[in-house]
């Protein structure tokens, strides 16, 4: 596991781009080069045959991690470093330019898309975002040199940072602490509060005789082992404002369009939904392939942890979302899962998108959202990145 050290510095980037400032000044490679490569994100790291204890010298790029593109053994880079020659790996994505979800549609029913119906999912931005990098990888970077982020939002504040700035992720777990998660896990039991017992009034023992103590235990044990052993509870706090290592994607294709046209202006606390003006669009929609590990969607994890079941999250259910995590060695490795690319046409036609009303259910439909901006309204010091929408 990475540690930081109290300066906020981690620990096992600090070390690992030692070790690479090492193998390339052994080189002889000049020292502004190596500390540009350095900036750039790169670290030692080895590679292990399969059928071997040995591992091979390597060098990783931060922001693609174990990807293809992300490991690159040593002779190789020094070569890319010196020579400016690599092993450059085909893209195998398609690049569409549509006018309608309806074109979109008709070319991922062609065969070479087809197949991979069910495994596909998708996420729509109003923009294509790039970065270029003082040392781009070689083999995701474009002819240009830039190399496109799709990227979490947790990680987004490190992106063309020193990786040694970064931290490992969010520190806590809103929905997987007994604590702060009780007043949504136990919200349909009544008078619940009562019946919290022990230290700061949670954690003690429950009253054996109470029926009401008895059903909170096996419900806070169930939750407890369920939400922690998954591990992806916690990704669930992204749908609802809070910026996570999950990726919002989605298995609905109209889903990822409405994203890709419509912008969310903030104002104050609330946000609004706004379509983006036809003439106007510069949207794009990612499809991606993720081999491994697969990617469930929001429904069956709802169902799997019962915090979720007690008090069902319905937006994400509605707008069909997946949520693979990316770690801090991997953060932009989404797009190496990348199949194909839809640009939206500027004159772009929104006909047959879901609505906002439809994908952004309001207080009443959606309980799980009016319970947390009640805690937001209660406590929001801990709630308070709770994002609220205006009536849609």
């Amino acid at each position: 596991m990475q540690r930081s050290r109290g300066n906020g510095r981690n620990e096992f980037f600090e070390e690992q781009q030692r070790q690479l400032r090492q193998t390339l000044t052994e080189a002889s490679l000049p020292s502004a080069q190596i500390e540009r490569v350095i900036a750039s994100g790169y670290f030692a790291w080895g590679i292990r045959d399969f059928f071997s204890t040995e591992g091979r010298p390597a060098v990783m790029d931060s922001y693609y991690g174990n990807k293809t593109s992300g490991l690159i053994e040593v002779e190789e880079f020094i070569a890319y470093l010196k020579e400016g020659r690599a092993r450059r790996l085909p893209s195998g994505v398609s690049i569409y330019n549509v006018r309608n979800i309806g074109e979109a549609l008709s070319i991922l029913g062609e065969d070479q898309h087809a197949r991979f119906a069910g495994r596909m999912s998708f996420r729509g931005q109003t923009t294509d975002y790039h970065i270029t990098r003082p040392v781009p990888n070689p083999r995701a970077a474009l002819a240009d040199g830039r190399e496109r982020m799709i990227v979490p939002s947790w990680w987004r504040p490190w992106i063309n940072k020193d990786p040694a700035e970064r931290q490992t992720g969010s520190d806590r777990s809103l929905f997987t602490s007994s604590l702060l998660s009780a007043p949504l896990l136990f919200r349909d039991i009544p008078g619940w509060q009562s019946h919290l017992v022990g230290a700061n009034g949670h954690g003690g023992e429950h009253q054996e005789d109470c029926p009401v103590c008895a059903q909170m235990a096996a419900r806070e044990e169930e939750h407890m082992f369920s939400a922690q052993t998954s591990g992806e509870a916690p990704l669930l706090e992204q749908h609802y404002g809070m910026p996570t290592i999950g990726l919002d994607v989605t298995f609905d294709l109209a889903t990822a369009f409405f994203f890709a046209s419509h912008r969310f202006p903030a104002e104050g606390r609330r946000v609004r939904c706004e379509p983006v003006d036809r003439g106007s669009h510069h949207g794009v929609v990612y499809c991606f392939v993720f081999e491994w590990p697969p990617v469930k969607e929001t429904e069956f994890l709802v169902k799997d942890i019962s915090l979720f079941r007690n008090l069902p999250p319905l937006r994400p259910i509605r707008q069909h979302c997946g949520l693979p995590a990316f770690h801090f060695n991997e953060i932009a490795a989404a797009g190496r899962d990348l199949h194909a690319v839809f640009h939206l046409d500027e004159a772009f036609d929104m006909s047959g998108l879901p609505s906002a009303a439809d994908l952004f259910p309001g207080r009443e439909e959606d309980r799980f959202y009016d319970a947390l901006l009640e805690l937001r309204e209660r406590a929001p010091e801990i709630w308070g990145s709770i994002v609220e929408y205006e009536d849609l």
